[in-house]
């Protein structure tokens, strides 16, 4: 009888400890992998609603199993964007480190709200084109950038964003 007992009661507890198991949270969520293609993100229909006309599109880094995927949208020579993701490997910090690095040095900063972790739109005068890049600090150590030539206002970078990183992951 007390054989029994304790063959019941160790049923009891590995039953009760599978059961637990089974339905514990898990403590943070796992990001969607990225699509293998990152011209899937954006399609050209969205770019050219966002950029104001036709679009060509073009994949700049698109190698599976790459910890850097990348897609350009062409309007005109005076309207493009290039969409990135970066994923763990891809950087020589971590992503928060580098998104902290992209935005620190700059004085045209502006914090992003919706976005992933955190966001913020930096406008780059001196470079060539001038441009305008928004950073999304994602989970899963990533970093989407989106940059925009000649001045493209942060809200069309931020749609396009929205867009890409719906079908990325946050």
């Amino acid at each position: 009888m007390i054989g029994m007992r304790r063959i019941r009661l160790s049923l009891t507890v590995i039953a009760t400890a599978a059961v637990t198991v089974g339905v514990a949270a898990p403590t943070h969520a796992e990001p969607a992998p990225a699509t293998v293609a990152p011209c899937d993100w954006v399609t050209a229909g969205e770019a050219a609603d966002i950029l104001g006309g036709p679009v060509t599109v073009k994949p700049l880094l698109d190698e599976a199993g790459s910890d850097e995927l990348s897609c350009g949208y062409r309007q005109s020579i005076d309207s493009t964007i290039e969409s990135d993701l970066r994923l763990p490997g891809a950087l020589p910090v971590d992503a928060a480190s580098q998104f902290a690095l992209g935005t620190a040095p700059a004085t045209n900063v502006t914090t992003v709200d919706g976005l992933g972790v955190k966001a913020a739109c930096v406008m780059e005068p001196q470079t060539t084109p001038p441009s305008t890049t928004l950073l999304v600090l994602l989970t899963g150590d990533r970093l989407y950038r989106a940059t925009g030539t000649y001045y493209l206002s942060c809200d069309s970078l931020k749609r396009f964003a929205q867009t890409a990183i719906a079908r990325i992951g946050a």
